[in-house]
């Protein structure tokens, strides 16, 4: 398994700070926000590619379906998923692609739009999956936050589409719904292709490290080892002010993580 982090998290223009902090903390993978065309020079995207390839890092990126009605996001996503394509043809260092879900506004509730991020993610991994790239769904606190509802979406998306386990979320479920994390985690039809990784107190998306708010993590553990999962583990905690702090967070989260791994 590798450890890897969320670079937006530094800042959207701080790309390669965030992939060197993410080397200096000793991780082995990165997540984007967008394709690295979109924010790097012809020169910046050499410089990419060397620190990857130096470090042997694995990447994955983390996009979204959109909101119902916005006609412009499916002309940004187009784009963006052909430069996430054309890197990975060129470095072949993606292993995975996943969305955050698609959604409409029902009066003041916020309803998840099953048929189009069905859709996207279906054809996304049509394209994505013959060459080695996953591509999965995560799951919110306020959407596929239960077992029916992942049977649900998998029956519309298709056996090729897996899913992005995001533990906070988990436990925000756990805290305010009673959902049972282990239920949850082992009986998911979907393909677990990776984890967002931070914590909070049950009660709002804190993004906290791992170490504090009131998750499980131990019993998260065992019920990600009863399904198998060996892929990317992506620490998603917290905004930084510097490359330096956000270096320091991982690599304790890391520790946090490997010892609790085992």
């Amino acid at each position: 398994m590798r450890i890897g982090c969320a670079t937006w998290l530094l800042g959207a223009d701080r790309l390669l700070d965030a992939v060197r902090a993410a080397c200096d903390a000793g991780l082995t993978a990165v997540s984007f926000g967008f394709a690295p065309q979109e924010r790097l020079s012809a020169d910046e995207m050499k410089e990419l590619a060397r620190i990857v390839e130096n470090h042997d890092l694995l990447a994955t990126m983390h996009t979204a379906v959109g909101q119902k009605g916005d006609t412009e996001w499916p002309k940004v996503l187009q784009q963006r998923l052909a430069l996430i394509r054309e890197w990975h043809e060129e470095t072949g260092r993606l292993a995975c692609i996943t969305f955050d879900p698609g959604s409409y506004m029902e009066g003041d509730v916020r309803e998840f739009d099953l048929v189009r991020s069905a859709e996207i993610l279906r054809a996304t991994a049509e394209t994505f999956v013959p060459l080695g790239v996953r591509v999965g769904i995560e799951n919110g606190y306020w959407c596929l936050n239960t077992v029916e509802r992942l049977k649900e979406f998998s029956e519309k998306a298709g056996p090729k589409v897996g899913m992005l386990l995001d533990i906070g979320h988990v436990n925000i479920c756990s805290k305010l719904n009673g959902l049972d994390p282990a239920e949850y985690i082992g009986s998911g039809p979907l393909e677990i292709i990776e984890v967002h990784v931070h914590n909070n107190n049950g009660q709002k998306d804190e993004h906290l490290p791992i170490g504090e708010g009131n998750l499980d993590l131990q019993r998260t553990f065992t019920a990600l080892k009863a399904r198998g999962f060996d892929n990317i583990a992506t620490l998603e905690n917290t905004d930084f002010d510097t490359a330096q702090k956000a270096a320091e967070s991982w690599r304790r989260c890391a520790g946090i993580f490997r010892e609790g791994w085992g």
